[in-house]
Parts: C-alpha cells; structure tokens; sequence
C-alpha cells in the first residue's frame, strides 16, 4: 500500500492511496495516514481511484479518521472509488457516513459552500 500527499488550493489536503486496504497493507500506513489525516486542520479529500481492495480494517481506519477531523469542524470525503470498492462502501454504510464523489473537483466544490 503507498499513499502520496498533496496541498491543493483553499488549505485542502488530497491524499492519494495506492493497492490494497487489507490487513497488511492498512497496518502499512495507518500510522502515516492517521499523522496527516487526523492530526491536521485541513478538510481531506482520499482519492481512492486506485484501491484495488478494501477490507473491514481500512473501513475503519477511513471511518476513524474522518471522525477526528469531524471534531476539528473539518471534513473527509472520498473520491474516485473502483466498482468493488464503491460497493463495499456502500454495503457496510459508510456511503452514509463519509461522502463520496467521482472526481477530486466535484468533491473541492463540496467545501467551498
């Protein structure tokens, strides 16, 4: 799993994941996903185009992060998901809990109402 940051226009932070948020590779960046995501002040964006798989624990990792924010008054939204991924969202609810658009500029437009 890699995972690559980057500052967009209007203090908003575009973390882009790459491979599978199974087991190993969410233990991979957990920890370096949660010190940017969580930690900052900066409504996130996580562009999931390339998130071949995400199982329970990188849900949950997702979920958690987003909430950390929520109490910063900042907000995490996906962006991009894979049919199997985007199915595994909305089956386990999170669909409802974090939102989730098709392109990075749909989801930029969501913070600047």
């Amino acid at each position: 799993m890699k995972l690559e940051l980057k500052k967009l226009d209007n203090d908003i932070l575009l973390v882009s994941l790459m491979g599978r948020l199974d087991l190993k590779g969410t233990l991979g960046i957990d920890d370096e996903f949660r010190s940017h995501v969580a930690a900052s002040k900066q409504n996130t964006i996580v562009d999931m185009g390339k998130v071949h798989f995400l199982a329970s624990i990188g849900m949950r990792m997702l979920l958690s992060n987003a909430k950390a924010l929520q109490q910063r008054k900042k907000q995490m939204v996906l962006v991009n998901p894979q049919p199997m991924v985007k199915d595994a969202l909305k089956m386990s609810g999170i669909f409802q809990l974090i939102p989730v658009f098709d392109t990075v500029n749909e989801a930029i437009a969501t913070f600047e109402k």
